[in-house]
């Protein structure tokens, strides 16, 4: 009898039991799914990165979704509970927003959503690679951190010209050095001007126009921590106005290379997608056309287009159903960015270890006929450039090393512009 009792009060406990955890996972079934933390989305090279923090609580995994402009969302991946991170590889151009969200039994938390303004990078042809001859003669009134060469070559068939000095600014000896000038003048007599500086190498600088006699750039300039002027903020072509980020190249106060794309105070990793005779793009912001910082520039100088970024071309020659440029995105004219566009031309940009170039190649002359913008960035990529900013080019177009004039500018002389930029001994 004793024996009969035991028995029965543990099958009334293990009834229990059983009714317990079978209320107890009902209740962990039915909880709310709390949702992951600290979504984030990232354009690097080509792809956009996405990361979070993990979801507390039982969970299942995560899933992510994306949206392509005004679109409807859709499934782009399921990740298991583990995974705090994916990375979309086949990002579209335009705007994508990407939502993430925990899930449990069906179940799915709040989504967090995340937006990025994805820029297609067109293909990247490879470098040409030129013969490049030591100026021996300009060198040897140069500091050993300054270097000059020059090229007579045959580009694509054609006669080709061109000159870069190369300049390492890690030894604290030299540095990059900017003007600008209400009153142009030509770069040599910049040089001149310079009176308190030790001038090594310099060439002219970005756009620029007049307002009466006075100069007026039209690319941003900053010498030593004080801007000087601004990139333009807007443009009209063909009647419709758009607001456009230009390229910038500039040296943190360390002499550190930095390129970017710029709107009044922002800097951008991208450039607002405009194209020419479609719909204007927003005026850039905090977040368009994607997270903007500071610039950081101690020195720096605009221009455009960027060639070069992280070693690749950023634009093609690829045209809408009306014939414009499609990666035109800081909306220049024909006679710099066209198939057939071969001016004289200045550029900025740095190599892998952080070297700067100043190049100037010639044009419009029978023994230089000059290069495409694509040609362009294909030579800076054979002399070693991975970040390239071409400036204003045409007859502005003039480099001078050692004090002596190496290119042959196509006005026949040097073209007076009020902005330039130098190599010169750093100031203590």
């Amino acid at each position: 009898m004793i024996h009969y009792k035991r028995s029965k009060i543990q099958f009334l406990w293990l009834l229990l039991s059983m009714s317990f955890l079978s209320c107890k996972e009902a209740d962990e079934t039915n909880l709310p799914v709390n949702e992951p933390g600290n979504f984030k989305a990232e354009i690097k090279e080509g792809e956009v990165e996405l990361s979070w923090t993990a979801a507390s609580g039982a969970i299942d995994g995560y899933t992510i979704e994306r949206k392509h402009n005004k679109g409807d969302f859709s499934i782009l991946s399921t990740v298991n509970k583990n995974t705090l991170s994916f990375t979309d590889t086949n990002p579209i151009a335009g705007t994508l927003t990407y939502r993430l969200y925990a899930t449990r039994n069906g179940l799915m938390s709040a989504a967090l959503d995340q937006q990025v303004n994805y820029v297609q990078l067109p293909a990247n042809p490879p470098a040409i690679q030129l013969e490049w001859k030591t100026m021996n003669a300009v060198n040897s009134t140069l500091p050993a951190e300054i270097r000059a060469y020059e090229t007579n070559s045959q580009l694509n068939g054609r006669n080709f010209k061109a000159w870069y000095v190369i300049a390492d600014l890690s030894t604290g000896n030299i540095e990059l050095k900017t003007v600008m000038s209400s009153t142009a003048r030509k770069p040599s007599a910049h040089s001149t001007a310079l009176s308190s500086e030790t001038v090594y190498a310099i060439t002219n600088g970005g756009y620029f126009g007049y307002n009466g006699s006075t100069a007026v750039s039209y690319s941003l300039v900053i010498d030593r921590g004080q801007k000087l002027a601004d990139n333009i903020a807007a443009l009209t072509r063909g009647g419709i106005s758009y607001y456009v980020t230009r390229g910038v190249f500039g040296v943190t106060q360390q002499q550190q290379p930095l390129i970017k794309w710029v709107f009044g105070n922002s800097a951008y990793d991208i450039p607002s997608p405009n194209v020419e005779g479609e719909t204007p793009q927003p005026t850039p912001t905090a977040s368009f056309p994607a997270a903007s910082s500071p610039l950081n520039a101690y020195s720096a100088i605009g221009g455009a287009p960027v060639l070069l970024k992280e070693g690749r071309l950023v634009f093609d020659f690829t045209t809408t159903s009306t014939g414009k440029y499609r990666t035109n995105y800081e909306l220049l004219q024909t006679d710099i960015f066209s198939t057939s566009a071969r001016p004289p031309r200045t550029v900025i940009g740095s190599t892998a270890d952080n070297k700067i170039i100043l190049f100037v190649c010639d044009g419009r002359q029978s023994i230089s006929d000059g290069a495409t913008l694509i040609e362009l960035a294909q030579v800076l990529k054979g002399i070693g450039c991975v970040s390239a900013l071409n400036l204003d080019g045409g007859g502005s177009s003039a480099i001078i090393a050692g004090g002596t004039l190496l290119n042959k500018p196509s006005d026949g002389t040097e073209r007076a512009v009020p902005s330039v930029v130098a190599f010169v001994k750093k100031k203590n």
